[in-house]
């Protein structure tokens, strides 16, 4: 479905120590029922240096649908959705 949305959205980082930081998101979108009325997607986790390039990452997400559309048998997906996410990242 194509539709105008309007947008809303913060962050927020902060870092613990040297080697610890600590970041949450938030998006809101607002837009016509045939588009869900109303989706969000929410990400926080913690990003942490372990040796030389080497890093973790932890991370919850949440994303929400206020009107989700029909399935292909008629049926309604949840209007809900949580991950947990971990990652190693090696920076190059």
């Amino acid at each position: 479905a194509s539709t105008i949305a309007l947008r809303v959205g913060t962050r927020f980082d902060h870092e613990f120590t040297g080697s610890i930081d600590y970041y949450t998101y938030y998006n809101a979108f607002f837009t016509d029922k045939a588009s869900g009325s109303y989706t969000h997607h929410f990400d926080m986790g913690l990003k942490i240096d372990l040796t030389g390039d080497l890093n973790l990452n932890a991370s919850w997400v949440w994303d929400y649908v206020q009107d989700p559309r029909a399935l292909e048998d008629g049926s309604f997906p949840k209007k809900d959705d949580t991950r947990l996410v971990f990652g190693l990242g090696w920076s190059f």
